[in-house]
């Protein structure tokens, strides 16, 4: 139950500590704490009429999501063809290193690629009226502490993010030959793309968050939980 009346806004912040404090730690560090960010989608815009004899065979959505998509769905097809095709064996070669891949991702970085900056409130002066509530449970945070480990959070993912952006880069740069190998595919810089584009998208969540931060649209609100 919320405590306090909040001024209208489309995202809210939820807190959730997964430790206790440790007092004795010496090194300032975030407190490991799961944040799910609540964002109402704005109402969709009309889809304009599209001109050019291009129109009728570009995708609706917009091409970066279809390819998205597709991707998606052709790994989805892949791992439920039939036993023993080459689409199976692929599969087999590529879903363990990708599942261990996943499974060492920092929880961190996981947590700030979840928000959707696609339907965030955005930035611009004339939004700056709508404040953002972070909530936080009393029991385990105090008001002070939550928007501290907040901004300390993102002010330390931020240059962890820049750094695997430029290494993963730098991989997919020496993987890239191996795309001259027709038979075999290059699924090594696939997985470099991958990576990059998954720093990107944690450290352009923890610059957004930074910036409400710094404008004061981040406000505590606290909740029973």
């Amino acid at each position: 139950m919320i405590s306090s009346t909040v001024s209208r806004s489309s995202m809210r912040i939820v807190a959730l500590p997964l430790t206790r404090i440790n007092t004795s730690a010496t090194i300032k560090l975030p407190r490991p704490t799961f944040y799910r960010f609540n964002i109402t989608p704005p109402p969709p815009k009309p889809l304009l009429p599209r001109t050019g004899w291009l129109a009728d065979y570009l995708p609706q959505e917009g091409i970066g999501k279809w390819v998205s998509n597709k991707a998606n769905q052709t790994w989805i097809s892949w791992g439920a063809a039939p036993e023993g095709s080459i689409k199976v064996r692929v599969s087999v070669i590529c879903f363990p290193p990708h599942k261990l891949a996943t499974s060492n991702l920092d929880f961190e970085e996981t947590n700030l690629k979840s928000l959707d900056l696609s339907i965030a409130p955005p930035l611009h002066a004339q939004e700056k009226a709508h404040d953002i509530p972070l909530f936080y449970p009393p029991t385990m945070l105090s008001g002070p502490q939550s928007l501290e480990n907040l901004k300390t959070l993102v002010e330390q993912r931020i240059p962890i993010h820049s750094r695997g952006i430029y290494l993963w880069i730098f991989f997919g740069v020496l993987s890239a030959p191996l795309k001259l190998i027709p038979i075999i595919p290059n699924f090594p810089f696939y997985f470099c793309a991958w990576r990059t584009w998954s720093h990107v998208k944690a450290r352009r969540a923890a610059r957004y968050i930074k910036s409400l931060i710094d404008s004061k649209r981040v406000v505590r609100r606290h909740c029973m939980i």
